[in-house]
């Protein structure tokens, strides 16, 4: 969640809903790194919105679609992130290869 200029002390006011838009995606798999040490991010509230997020995961019974990491990183593709992406498709790519429908 970006600190939007002006509203970046009171994320309530900003225009966008990350939680909405994650919501969206549900049940589709979804796999988010969001680095602690991101400057352009309040980590708390990428936490609180992801959690509720979460909700339309479990809603769909298909909680194991949303993957999330919080890496002890800035906000950057570090060569730590390689591998879990590289799963995180992979395994999409399977259960796609071994099914007539998408996973979701």
């Amino acid at each position: 969640i970006p600190k939007w200029g002006w509203n970046h002390s009171n994320p309530a006011k900003t225009i966008v809903d990350y939680t909405e838009i994650i919501s969206c995606i549900a049940p589709r798999p979804l796999f988010v790194i969001a680095p602690s040490l991101d400057r352009y991010s309040d980590i708390s509230s990428v936490k609180h919105s992801l959690d509720l997020a979460k909700d339309a995961y479990v809603r769909f019974g298909k909680e194991q679609n949303l993957q999330i990491q919080y890496p002890v990183e800035i906000n950057r593709i570090a060569e730590s992130f390689y591998k879990p992406i590289n799963t995180f498709f992979t395994d999409i790519l399977l259960q796609q290869k071994t099914s007539d429908k998408p996973s979701f």
